[in-house]
């Protein structure tokens, strides 16, 4: 797998409010990992999903997002209490 820059790579805006910069995934060669950095415009959202893998989410920087925070933690609720975890 090739050492990646990220100011050599592309920026994806296909969904709106979402600039989506993705560093490592299946198109670059990995496997068993995803990582990238998304930006969000303000007011922007993104609609409850899940994946089928672990997603960690790090907020560098935000005004509000405290409502997001509540949404993550009751979707993690759910999920884990599901799975009996």
């Amino acid at each position: 797998m090739r050492i990646v820059y990220s100011k050599e790579e592309p920026i994806d805006r296909s969904d709106a409010g979402l600039d989506a910069l993705r560093l490592v995934n299946s198109g670059k060669g990995a496997q068993h990992m995803t990582a990238g950095v998304a930006t969000f415009s303000p007011g922007s959202a993104v609609f409850l999903h899940t994946h089928p893998c672990e997603e960690t989410v790090i907020s560098l920087k935000a005004g509000s997002h405290s409502q997001a925070k509540r949404r993550i933690s009751r979707a993690l609720l759910r999920r884990f209490t599901r799975a009996n975890v």
